[in-house]
């Protein structure tokens, strides 16, 4: 199923609410019956997380945590294939079986 709100969009979103956060951790998964996308990021002094609902946009979740990181693993994104190339590949992998994605992570 497409959803209205992109990952691209909600990276955007999370860039725009905490420019100076590094990237760590995007995946997109059902909660509350709802998809969401959820975003961390880091820099040297704090945790960020946003939450986005992939239908509407809304933010559901966000905040941000003090803590010491010296060392940051930060996602580079320009590396990954789009949704829809990764959903078209684990599809085309289920060789025709009833099957779908129900969530991933990065």
């Amino acid at each position: 199923k497409a959803y209205p709100v992109s990952l691209v969009q909600t990276v955007d979103a999370f860039k725009k609410e905490y420019p100076q956060a590094q990237l760590t951790e995007v995946s997109f998964e059902q909660e509350n019956g709802s998809y969401v996308y959820e975003i961390k990021g880091k820099d040297s002094s704090k945790d960020y997380e946003l939450q986005v609902h992939a239908a509407s946009g809304e933010i559901l979740k966000q905040g941000q945590e003090n803590e010491n990181n010296p060392m940051i693993q930060a996602l580079d994104l320009s590396q990954v294939k789009t949704e829809k190339e990764a959903m078209d590949a684990a599809l085309a992998a289920t060789k025709g079986k009833n099957l779908y994605v129900k969530s991933w992570s990065l």
